[in-house]
């Protein structure tokens, strides 16, 4: 019987500690309003709860992951309020979510509408804007419709197309930028080779590749504008086109540089009344015969980025008069300034553009005075000087281009003021290759059956 009483003692005394420990606010928390205080901030009017509030940052929300308002929540009930006291609740828990207005995106658009098309991971639903004229270009979207009658023709994967042919299109012609719902992407090889009728195109921005021989002989083209986001001009793609005055690359839309990299052999063979023109930044060649017989052309800006100017790349440019040779430069092929008399600086014999020896007269017998800032030789330089017996290379001279004393059956002597640091690859960007000894080049006539026999198909550096 004692052991009862004192059992119910026992749980008498544990409920009345109870009750008191929830008056006890914890620490750090703060408590909500009791019985009988004002409930009008969402407490529910004639209850005892006591609240236990735990604050909540503000957190910036940040694409793809949410962020907050400050809130306080009670950690009994879970209610939210936007106060320390908790006399403003917040009935809608969601009211405290910040979601991100940042996001990436891009503006795609068809024949009639255009939208941001979100490229950031939120899984957002596309923003419709107004509809657009399918007869109209859309400065906003960059939409442009087509000149009617041009040929157009699905690539293999189904999701673009490309300018095949004229058609029943002629004069001024537009390329169109979206067909059937999806963009033009490509003018094909051969879409517009031999097509006289044409008078001007408009390549849109959708366009990123241009075929070879694309406008081959289109012969009433007088300008062109090529769009920043093509990075590659095939082979021939402007031959012959014989009344091309101008060609402009223009940058990409949002700023910055045209990205080509590549034009492609004989681009421009034959452009007989192109006058100038700037070759963009990013090409690193410019390729073999790109401008032979562009017998008009005086001015070419040539890259900071170049290395290599391939053989026969200006060959029959008799104007041409204004060019630098960039200091990257490390190859000048065969006959790349052939016919180029406007340009061409000769002394002593020895033909110069910029600082590379670009051929010689084929009388020469010796060379002893070669310019002392000369850089380079190019390929078969010094190839049609049969009578040559000697030659000195100055100590700035850091290429030989392949075959450059090929064909100089007496040449007996070679001395080279720099021995030190030589080899010989198989390409001129090679960065290593055959190691031509010093000892070697220190006997002249050793060093001179290297250049005309040993390792004369080979492009010679200097590290």
């Amino acid at each position: 019987m004692k052991k009862t009483v004192i059992l119910f003692c026992l749980i008498c005394l544990s409920l009345l500690l109870l009750c008191a420990c929830s008056e006890v606010t914890p620490s750090g928390e703060t408590p909500g309003p009791g019985v009988g205080d004002d409930l009008t901030g969402g407490n529910t009017g004639g209850s005892s709860h006591v609240h236990y509030l735990t604050q909540h940052e503000a957190v910036a929300p940040v694409c793809g992951t949410p962020g907050n308002i400050e809130y306080w929540e009670c950690v009994g009930c879970g209610a939210y309020f936007a106060d320390a006291e908790g006399e403003l609740e917040i009935s809608n828990p969601r009211a405290v979510r910040l979601e991100s207005t940042e996001h990436t995106f891009e503006i795609a658009y068809n024949e009639t509408e255009h939208w941001k098309a979100y490229t950031c991971a939120c899984r957002l639903y596309p923003d419709t804007y107004e509809s657009h004229s399918a007869l109209e270009p859309c400065a906003f979207c960059g939409y442009q419709p087509g000149t009617n009658g041009l040929q157009y023709t699905l690539n293999g994967n189904g999701d673009a197309y490309a300018v095949s042919g004229i058609g029943q299109a002629s004069g001024d012609i537009v390329i169109a930028s979206i067909y059937n719902g999806l963009p033009v992407t490509e003018i094909a090889a051969q879409a517009f080779a031999g097509v006289t009728k044409i008078t001007a195109v408009d390549i849109p921005e959708s366009v990123t590749v241009i075929g070879a021989h694309a406008f081959r002989a289109c012969t009433g083209i007088r300008a062109l504008e090529i769009p920043g986001g093509i990075t590659e001009i095939d082979e021939s793609v402007f031959s012959m086109c014989e009344n091309l005055q101008s060609v402009t690359f223009l940058p990409p839309t949002e700023g910055g540089e045209s990205e080509i990299t590549e034009i492609g052999q004989w681009a421009f063979r034959g452009c007989k009344n192109l006058t100038s023109i700037v070759i963009p930044p990013h090409v690193t060649t410019v390729a073999y015969n790109t401008f032979y017989d562009c017998t008009a052309l005086e001015s070419v800006t040539l890259p900071e980025g170049l290395v290599s100017i391939d053989s026969y790349a200006f060959d029959g440019c008799t104007q041409l008069s204004d060019l630098i040779i960039p200091a990257g430069v490390v190859n000048i092929g065969a006959g790349a300034f052939n016919n180029c008399e406007a340009l061409i600086q000769t002394e002593n014999g020895v033909q110069y553009v910029g600082k590379w020896v670009v051929g010689a007269d084929s009388t020469l017998r010796t060379v002893t005075d070669m310019r002392e800032d000369t850089v380079g030789i190019a390929f078969g330089a010094f190839s049609t000087c049969r009578a040559l017996t000697f030659v000195e290379i100055p100590a700035s001279v850091v290429y030989i281009g392949s075959g450059a004393f090929e064909g100089c059956a007496g040449l007996t002597a070679a001395v080279f003021e720099n021995r030190v640091g030589w080899y010989g690859a198989d390409i001129a960007t090679a960065d290593d290759g055959i190691s031509i000894y010093s000892s070697d080049l220190l006997t002249p006539s050793t060093a001179a059956i290297y250049l005309t026999s040993t390792y004369v198909s080979l492009f010679w550096k200097c590290e």
